[in-house]
């Protein structure tokens, strides 16, 4: 068996040279070609909080007479149908979308509130009958993780570093095209067990991983991001 020294360097053309001909530097190549890294050394995204945020989209349907940003479906909204358990964040539409019905926000772009990490990107599983496409990032500024759900279009990928307002993807119909077209939006504040996670009735659960967020960003004050001309 060669050691590393006499195993052969394969360079540029074809030759091959003994790794001693090369020096220090031909060992540190033999060394990096044979040894296998650990997941510790490689490069991670590195995120730097700007302490910028925004809406996740724009346009986005304001209250009646107050221009607030109102979610068709609230965080424990109350009208939740109880067959599907506790709605753990918000729903979120375009200004001219019925509750429930139409599809006049499908393809919206769908922007990350900050900087952060994307931890998972695309579909929620083979087990899924909701969820479709999901994006979920943590977020370091103030260590919360989000997840952007029912999208058509993933435009990240897992292990990539966001800026805060960059697109992520676009508003869809969740699994299977299951529902009208909108972007169900959750805010954690402690990891819960799946990325795909939906505590049904488990209230206290709930309560200890999810946070409101419209109370988020209320207390953030988000900026919009570019709006949407229009479907593409």
């Amino acid at each position: 068996m060669l050691n590393a020294a006499q195993a052969p360097v394969r360079l540029a053309g074809g030759l091959e040279v003994p790794a001693w001909a090369l020096g220090l530097a031909g060992l540190a190549l033999v060394a990096t070609l044979t040894v296998p890294q650990s997941p510790l050394s490689l490069v991670r995204c590195r995120v730097k909080p700007s302490g910028k945020y925004f809406w996740p989209m724009n346009p986005i349907k304001p209250d009646d007479g107050s221009g607030r940003v109102i979610p068709d479906t609230k965080f424990l909204d109350p009208e939740y149908p109880t067959e599907y358990g506790l709605h753990t964040g918000v729903d979120l539409n375009g200004p001219v979308q019925p509750r429930f019905g139409a599809d006049s926000d499908l393809g919206q772009p769908v922007h990350a509130i900050t900087d952060g990490e994307v931890v998972f990107a695309g579909p929620a599983g083979g087990n899924d009958q909701s969820w479709g496409n999901l994006v979920v990032i943590w977020h370091p500024g103030p260590a919360v993780w989000t997840r952007s759900a029912h999208l058509r279009d993933v435009l990240v990928r897992k292990g990539q570093c966001v800026s805060a307002g960059q697109q992520i993807g676009t508003v869809g119909k969740g699994y299977n095209g299951r529902w009208p077209a909108h972007l169900h939006f959750d805010v954690f504040k402690k990891k819960p067990v799946a990325w795909d996670d939906w505590p049904m009735h488990r209230r206290q659960y709930l309560l200890d991983h999810y946070v409101d967020p419209m109370e988020f960003f209320r207390k953030v004050s988000p900026q919009f991001p570019p709006r949407w001309a229009g479907r593409k």
